[in-house]
């Protein structure tokens, strides 16, 4: 990477190994941001990948222009005072910073990588997929229960308050009202719940875990189009609901 200044005009990006945000570097016109830390989260994982390499071996050497971070011989990314002045403290002070996160991400990049820990991962996510099938069959079959309860307890009293054809057909459609309802809701927890294992198992596996972090941001345009449709049909059930009354009181 270029040692020379660098813009500040330039937005940054972020350094991220398995997942995790190391830092935030800045470019210049020839060297984006984004290239930069994708480049320098690259020679991370490579020497992380490399057991033969120790952690001990991440040094900080000082040159005139810049502080370069090396692992082994392995150059990893330099530190420049442009870099130093944009966070408010000294070159040498910055480059250390950098040291020891690089230092735990590759510590926590081989560990989460040891046999026992895939094995113990890969049980975790068996044991949540056994409990999210559970609890989708318990929802299915609870949710069949609530709809043969009203049908049976409440769709009669329904009918035996309407007096006119019309009235019967406004009856039909808050009885659809509220088993849409009943279907929303049931739909939203559903999604709530694989959301929670999809979030968990995706974080058990430093492959998935930037997917899993992202999850939520994945997810939220499309529960907030949900929330939104719901939100549009409220006034309608509410409408149906004050009509039953108003006719049953009068």
């Amino acid at each position: 990477p270029p040692s020379g200044e660098l813009d500040p005009d330039q937005p940054t990006a972020p350094v991220v190994v398995d997942g995790v945000t190391l830092f935030r570097v800045r470019g210049v016109a020839a060297y984006p941001a984004e290239q930069r830390a994708a480049a320098i989260a690259d020679r991370i994982a490579a020497v992380a990948s490399d057991r033969t390499i120790p952690v001990e071996s991440l040094t900080v050497r000082e040159a005139p222009l810049a502080s370069v971070l090396a692992a082994a011989g392995n150059q990893l990314l330099q530190v420049v005072d442009a870099d130093a002045g944009l966070e408010g403290v000294s070159r040498p002070v910055l480059a250390d910073i950098y040291r020891g996160r690089i230092a735990d991400a590759i510590g926590r990049f081989r560990h989460d990588r040891e046999s026992a820990v895939l094995w113990r991962g890969a049980a975790q996510a068996l044991a949540a997929t056994l409990a999210l099938a559970l609890v989708l069959w318990l929802g299915r079959r609870l949710l069949r229960l609530i709809r043969a309860t009203l049908e049976r307890r409440y769709r009669p009293r329904i009918r035996n308050v309407q007096f006119q054809a019309i009235e019967i057909v406004r009856a039909e459609h808050l009885w659809l009202g509220v088993h849409r309802t009943l279907g929303a809701a049931a739909g939203l927890l559903a999604l709530l719940a694989t959301y929670f294992y999809l979030d968990y198992v995706l974080l058990l596996f430093p492959w998935t875990r930037a997917l899993g972090k992202g999850l939520a941001a994945a997810l939220l345009e499309p529960l907030a189009t949900l929330g939104l449709g719901a939100l549009r049909f409220l006034p309608d059930l509410v409408f149906l609901v004050i009509l039953a009354l108003l006719t049953r009181y009068l």
